[in-house]
């Protein structure tokens, strides 16, 4: 993978930014919103045009929600008594298997997307240069 050609940049920092966006104004009381952060990870995946580049690139957007995450955004989380650094650790690790995760399901969009195009596209061509046979009596 050439790291300057096959990455979509502008759709990494921009699903990034969504997320971390969307993020922040949750953990400022809108809990609701927490699962909305996957809509900037998607993004990113299904820019990426593969399962795999979309399950990397789903990772690495998800790099500044594990940083929000260490430094306190998770605060009702982190405070259950397990000790803060083994709950920021595991907390980063499942926010970047869950960042990874659903970039790959957006990487598995496009592909979806892309099948269903062809495959409409087989099915209009089906029958445009047919020569129609005419009926003589």
């Amino acid at each position: 993978m050439d790291l300057i050609h096959d990455i979509n940049w502008k759709s990494l920092i921009i699903g990034s930014a969504i997320s971390t966006i969307i993020f922040i104004i949750a953990s400022n009381g809108h809990q609701a919103l927490y699962a909305a952060t996957s809509i900037g990870l998607i993004y990113v995946g299904y820019k990426s045009e593969s399962i795999k580049k979309g399950a990397i690139l789903g990772a690495v957007a998800s790099l500044p929600l594990v940083y929000l995450g260490i430094n306190g955004a998770f605060d009702s989380i982190t405070n259950n008594g397990l000790g803060a650094n083994n709950t920021q650790i595991i907390m980063s690790i499942l926010l970047l298997l869950v960042g990874s995760l659903i970039g790959g399901i957006g990487g598995l969009g496009y592909k979806n997307n892309m099948k269903t195009l062809k495959e409409k596209e087989r099915k209009g061509k089906i029958g445009k240069n047919k020569k129609k046979k005419k009926n003589k009596k």
